[in-house]
Formats: structure tokens, sequence, C-alpha cells
């Protein structure tokens, strides 16, 4: 999906349940480009943040 939009020259929003499948970083290398991220929180706000910590490190503009 990554070099589809990265083709169509298109915004791709990651789920955070897809994610699971295909790390950010992955998606973020493949894309070539800026990847919007879905942020599921979880009821752990430790594991919140390191989620978010990860997904800005990798180079994503914005969480949904």
């Amino acid at each position: 999906m990554a070099r589809a939009a990265q083709k169509q020259k298109t915004l791709q929003i990651l789920g955070g349940v897809q994610e699971r499948n295909h790390p950010i970083e992955e998606v973020m290398k493949a894309r070539g480009g800026p990847v919007w991220y879905q942020l599921y929180a979880s009821q752990d706000w430790e594991t919140t943040q390191q989620t978010i910590k990860r997904v800005e490190r990798s180079g994503c503009p914005v969480l949904v």
C-alpha cells in the first residue's frame, strides 16, 4: 500500500492495528515520504507514550 500511495502521490494513513504487521518504520521507508499514523491509545499511558515517541522518531508528521 505504501508503494502504491507513493506512486499515486497520495496520502497514506497507517492504522495502529495494521502497524502490528507493518511497523511504521518499514512503511515510512517503503512510502519514501510522510505517512500519517492513526493512534489507538492504550489504557496504559506509558505504552501509549512509547508508541507516540516511536512514531515521532520514524519521522511521521501527524497523529490522527
